[in-house]
C-alpha cells in the first residue's frame, strides 16, 4: 500500500511540474570555454572556467564579460562569495581576492603550502579552503594568511600527503568536508579537530556535500545520494527516483534540493526522499556546478555553457509548510505528539529509512497521536491536503 501511495504521489508531483513547464533555459554561455564552477550574488553570475579565467553576467542577460585582471591562473576550480569580496580558487596558483566585483584581482597566499585548490567555503566571518593533498587551510581575517587545520583529516604518511577535500559545508553547529577517498570528516571546534563520519556510507569517495536544514547530502560518482540528517550517526541512501546514480554537484534554496546526474538534474520537495527529473529541454552534458538565487536555478556543464531556468518552474508543487502552517509538538517527543494543519488531511509518519510507521486520515485540525512504543530516533510528519503536501521532522526520545 505504502509503494501504491508514493507511486501515485510522484506521478502527480511529475505531472503538476511538467504542467508549469516551459522550456525556460536559456544558454548563458556557449561550449568554448568550458565551466567548472559557478557562484551566484544577487542577480549577478560568475563563472570560473578551465583554461579561460572568470566570466561575469546577470541572470538578464546573455552577454558575459571575461573578468580576469591580475588573475594568473585561468583553471579556476572554485568561487566563493562574501558581501563584496569574490575569492577564486585555481588549479596551480593558489587564491584570489576581488573587492571590486571581480573587476580585478590579487594573489592571497600568505600561509598556503598546498596551491592546488579544490573547495572554497565561507561560514561567518571564516574562510575554508580544502586542497588537493595538502589538506584544510582557516583565514580568519579575509585571506590575508592561511593556517592549516588538519588534526584528525586521513594522512598517507607513505607519500606525506593528505587526500583531496572536495567540498565544505555547514551545518548548525558543525562543519564537514568530503574527504576524496575517504568519505566525509566533521569538526565541531571550527575545524581545529576532525573525526570521521561514515557509518553505513558505503562510498566513501564523495564528490559533493549540501546542506538543506538540518539534512546533509552528499553525492557519489556511481552509487548515487546519500542522506545524514538531524545530526544523526549514520548515513542512508536516498535514491527513490534516480535513473542516473552519478551525481556531480548539489544546489539548494529554503525547501528544495536539486541533484545533478549524469541523467540531467533532479529535485527532491521532501528532504531527499523522492526524486523528480525536471531536466525537460537541457541539453546533455556533464554537469559540474550547480546555484540558486531568488529566482532561477543556473546548471553549469561542460559542452553545453550555462543554463538557467525558473524555480517557479521547476516547484510547482504547493507545499503548505512553506507558510509555516504545519506545527509538530513536542519536539522532541516522547508519549505523545499533537499535529496542527490548516486543513483536513492524511498524515503519514515514516522513519528516516522512509519505512512508514503510522497512516492517519484527519477531519480536523489537531490530531494527538500517541508515539510511546515508537523506537527513538528521527521521524519524518508528511501532512497531504487538498491544498498541497508539508513535511516536517520530530525525535522520539
Amino acid at each position: 500500500m505504502k509503494k501504491l501511495v508514493l507511486l501515485i504521489s510522484l506521478i502527480n508531483l511529475a505531472c503538476c511540474a511538467n504542467a508549469q513547464w516551459q522550456p525556460q533555459w536559456e544558454k548563458l554561455i556557449g561550449s568554448n570555454p568550458s565551466p567548472m564552477c559557478i557562484a551566484v550574488k544577487g542577480n549577478n553570475i560568475f563563472e570560473g572556467t578551465n583554461m579561460s579565467g572568470i566570466f561575469a553576467a546577470t541572470d538578464t542577460s546573455t552577454s558575459w564579460t571575461s573578468m580576469n585582471t591580475g588573475l594568473s591562473d585561468l583553471i579556476v576550480t572554485s568561487l566563493a562569495i562574501k558581501d563584496t569580496n569574490i575569492f577564486a580558487g585555481t588549479m596551480y596558483r593558489g587564491i584570489f581576492l576581488s573587492t571590486n566585483n571581480g573587476a580585478s584581482w590579487d594573489s592571497i597566499n600568505t600561509g598556503l603550502t598546498d596551491f592546488r585548490i579544490k573547495s572554497l567555503a565561507i561560514i561567518g566571518n571564516n574562510i575554508f579552503a580544502g586542497t588537493y593533498k595538502g589538506g584544510i587551510f582557516l583565514s580568519t581575517n579575509n585571506g590575508t594568511n592561511w593556517s592549516a587545520i588538519d588534526n584528525g583529516l586521513p594522512y598517507d604518511s607513505i607519500n606525506s600527503l593528505y587526500y583531496p577535500i572536495n567540498s565544505i559545508v555547514l551545518c548548525g553547529t558543525n562543519i564537514y568536508a568530503s574527504n576524496w577517498g575517504k568519505g566525509v570528516y566533521v569538526s565541531a571546534d571550527n575545524g581545529a579537530n576532525w573525526s570521521a563520519i561514515n557509518t553505513n556510507l558505503t562510498d566513501p569517495f564523495i564528490f559533493s556535500l549540501a546542506v538543506c536544514g538540518s539534512n546533509i547530502f552528499a553525492s557519489t560518482l556511481g552509487n548515487g545520494i546519500f542522506l545524514f540528517a538531524n545530526n544523526g550517526t549514520s548515513w542512508n541512501v536516498v535514491n527513490n527516483g534516480l535513473t542516473n546514480f552519478w551525481v556531480s554537484a548539489f544546489a539548494v534554496d529554503s525547501f528544495h534540493v536539486f541533484a545533478g546526474t549524469g541523467g540531467g538534474v533532479y529535485i527532491s520537495v521532501d528532504n531527499g526522499f523522492n526524486w523528480i527529473n525536471v531536466t525537460y529541454d537541457l541539453p546533455t552534458g556533464d554537469i559540474v556546478s550547480m546555484a540558486t538565487n531568488e529566482t532561477y536555478i543556473f546548471v553549469a556543464m561542460q559542452g553545453p555553457g550555462v543554463w538557467k531556468s525558473k524555480l517557479t518552474q521547476m516547484t510547482g508543487v504547493n507545499e503548505i509548510n512553506k507558510s509555516n502552517m504545519i506545527c509538530v509538538y513536542p519536539n522532541p517527543a516522547t508519549n505523545n505528539l499533537t499535529i496542527e494543519t490548516p486543513l483536513s488531511s492524511t498524515i503519514e509518519i515514516s522513519n528516516i529509512q522512509g519505512q512508514l510507521i503510522k497512516t492517519i486520515t484527519t477531519s480536523g485540525t489537531e490530531t494527538k497521536i500517541d508515539v510511546s512504543a515508537f523506537p527513538s530516533g528521527v521521524y519524518v510528519v508528511e501532512v497531504k491536503t487538498e491544498k498541497g503536501v508539508g513535511v516536517k521532522k520530530f525525535v522520539k526520545e
